[in-house]
């Protein structure tokens, strides 16, 4: 049975298995939240779908195991695809009880045996989600901030839609922090510019130095947690430039010297001291041949990106996580 997006409040929250797919995570969370909130005493287990997958009988043992004590579960398994019809067709052929199974796609095309199965189904329901456009964004945004008794004008609500890059996810965070900063207080239009441009300045500069200490949780997770635009790339490739040519010197003055603490108290201009210990990291992660080729590739891929700026973000990316993930030894 397929429902509408806008319709979800019809769902009864006693459907056992509901299936939703598309490419608006954020408005999926926002609805398994609500469905959550709904199901009392329910006991929320979140899994993938290849952890399932790859231990089946684990996750039978818990759906069909649990003790008189016990709460009933409300299980969500992200990333399905086809491979997980023939488990559903197992479980509809027990007694689920108050089980409630959300099942989170991503797109499903026309031919998906999954979404076949959900559309067709009498009993069971299927909601597609599609991305947030200008209009849909900017409801949400005036909705929070009226919320909140935050009065905004539109150019400023405007930049903060176009820094979330059509995701509600970022956009919300963005609103909740304008609320939180907001708290008992008035908050002026250019206090809210400076506000979202300079997290995201703070989280591009903690991106760069991430990268060249090769974190590469860290890079993923302020990857996942910020949208970059086009402007924005231009913006990291530039920091980027100027942090390897201070490491440069950094890495050279190392090699002279031969003792770490020296080179970082007698750099000109002083290392800000809150950034020494990220700098000795970096200075002992790339040696002199492999930062100078990183920076005749950064140099590169800026060239790039200004003559293929519609796959630039794709590129700025992918070279992020290459340089946060290789060993020295491949550079």
């Amino acid at each position: 049975m397929i429902l509408k997006s806008f319709n979800l409040n019809n769902i009864d929250i006693k459907t056992n298995i509901i299936l939703f797919y598309g490419n608006n995570e954020g408005q999926k969370e926002e609805e398994i939240n609500k469905l959550y909130r709904k199901s009392e005493k329910l006991e929320k287990i979140k899994y993938d779908e290849k952890d399932v997958l790859s231990d089946l009988e684990s996750f039978y043992s818990a759906i069909f195991n649990h003790s008189f004590f016990e709460n009933e579960k409300f299980i969500i398994i992200k990333n399905v695809t086809d491979k997980i019809l023939n488990i559903i067709n197992e479980l509809i052929s027990k007694d689920l009880g108050n089980l409630r199974l959300i099942l989170n796609a991503n797109v499903l095309d026309k031919k998906s045996k999954l979404r076949n199965f959900f559309e067709k189904d009498k009993f069971y329901v299927c909601v597609p989600f599609y991305p947030d456009n200008e209009i849909s964004l900017s409801k949400i945004a005036y909705q929070h901030l009226k919320e909140n008794n935050i009065s905004l004008s539109r150019e400023i609500i405007n930049h903060i839609i176009k820094k979330s890059n059509g995701n509600r996810t970022h956009l919300l965070k963005e609103i909740e922090k304008i609320t939180l900063f907001s708290k008992n207080k008035k908050i002026t239009n250019e206090q809210v510019f400076k506000l979202v441009n300079l997290n995201q300045e703070h989280e591009f500069n903690e991106l760069i130095n991430s990268c060249l200490t090769r974190n590469e949780i860290n890079v993923k997770t302020i990857l996942n947690d910020n949208t970059i635009t086009h402007e924005d790339i231009i913006v990291i490739i530039r920091t980027f430039i100027n942090k390897i040519k201070k490491l440069i010197k950094l890495i050279e003055l190392y090699n002279e010297k031969d003792n770490l603490e020296e080179t970082i108290n007698s750099f000109r201009p002083p290392i800000f001291w809150k950034e020494k210990e990220i700098v000795k990291k970096q200075i002992l992660t790339w040696s002199k041949n492999e930062i100078k080729k990183l920076f005749y590739e950064i140099n590169s891929l800026e060239l790039n990106v200004k003559q293929k700026s519609d796959v630039s973000r794709y590129m700025l990316i992918n070279f992020i996580y290459e340089k946060a993930i290789k060993k020295t030894n491949n550079i």
